[in-house]
Order: C-alpha cells, then sequence, then structure tokens
C-alpha cells in the first residue's frame, strides 16, 4: 500500500536554510538501516528550527514506507484529547487508520500493531513534555526508521535518549544571510 504524501511548505524566503538541512541530514544517517536513530533540533522559539525540518521533511520522506509530520506538539496537548489527536494524527499519516484512538494506551498498541514492520519517518515539532514523548515515540519503530524531534528545552531532547552528537543546536543566521533576508 502506497500511502499519499504531499510536499510540505518550507518558507517563502529561504536563507540559510540548506546548511541547516544538510548538516540534518548527515546526522540522520540514511545509508543505515538496521537501527533506529533519533536526532533533535532545540533552540529559541522562531530561529528556524520547523522550517529546517520541514525542509528535511520534503527532501526525504520518499526514502521510507511511511511518514508523518506533527507540527506543533506543545500547543495540541494542550486541549483535553491532545495526545489522542496526534496519536489519530500518525496512524492516519502513517497506515490510513486513526479513527479508533481513544486513549493514549490504545494509540501505543496501535503503534505496535500496525507500524512495527514499516520503516517509518516521524518528525515531531515542539516538544515541551517527556509525557509526549512516551505517547508518540516508542518501542514500535522498524529498523531504518527515523525520529526527529524540535525543542525549545535541550533536556526534552535527553529525555528522549538522544545522543550529544545527534543534537542540532540551531543558530541564527550570521550577518550575511541576515542582510539578504533583510533586502
Amino acid at each position: 500500500m502506497t500511502l499519499d504524501r504531499v510536499p510540505l511548505e518550507v518558507a517563502k524566503h529561504p536563507v540559510g536554510l540548506d546548511s541547516a538541512k544538510n548538516s540534518l541530514i548527515q546526522k540522520l544517517n540514511l545509508n543505515s538501516v538496521n537501527d533506529v536513530l533519533k536526532i533533535g533540533i532545540w533552540g529559541i522559539g522562531g530561529i528556524g528550527k520547523t522550517t529546517a525540518v520541514k525542509a528535511v521533511y520534503n527532501q526525504i520522506y520518499g526514502d521510507f514506507e511511511a511518514a508523518s509530520f506533527v507540527i506543533n506538539v506543545r500547543d495540541t496537548v494542550a486541549e483535553t484529547t491532545g495526545l489522542t489527536k496526534l496519536q489519530k494524527k500518525v496512524l492516519k499519516d502513517t497506515s490510513k487508520y486513526g479513527d479508533e484512538v481513544d486513549s493514549v494506551d490504545e494509540g501505543i498498541f496501535l503503534f505496535r500493531e500496525r507500524l512495527r514492520r514499516k520503516r517509518v519517518l516521524l518528525i515531531l515539532d515542539d516538544v515541551d513534555a517527556a509525557i509526549q514523548l512516551k505517547a508518540l515515540v516508542g518501542d514500535w519503530l522498524a529498523p531504518g526508521s527515523r525520529v526527529i524531534i524540535t525543542s525549545r528545552d535541550k533536556h526534552i531532547l535527553n529525555v528522549a535518549g538522544i545522543s550529544s552528537e545527534c543534537i542540532h543546536d540551531m543558530i541564527g543566521l550570521d550577518i550575511n544571510e541576515s542582510l539578504h533576508l533583510f533586502s
């Protein structure tokens, strides 16, 4: 079964994006299919974490059996049924099923049942709590899967089990890039 996937809108003026995108793709080590790899991106709000991971997603999502980009995890979880809503989205994106998730535990069970044999690209944008990671990333990932997590809090990336060499510190534009964007 092939799932319909469309590229994400990245940025109207993507100044300075290529270096961040290329660095992240290199960290993903896409040639290795024997392991599950998680990478993290952290930095202040508005610095370009989401834009960078959208560009990465657009370049590599076709290399995976299934892919899901979950934007604004922090804001969505603030809703009463936020975690189950996010689980439904991941299941719908990766397996065309998701409507039957009524609890976080049920969502985790369905991840294991439906996705444990699929090579998945999962991007979680703006994670700010360990419970979000528990509900959305677990032992259900098949070898060759890749997870990218963005956060404003580097500690969350450590909680996710991401090694320091797999954490990308997002920095602002240099002076020339800033002038280019401004003009």
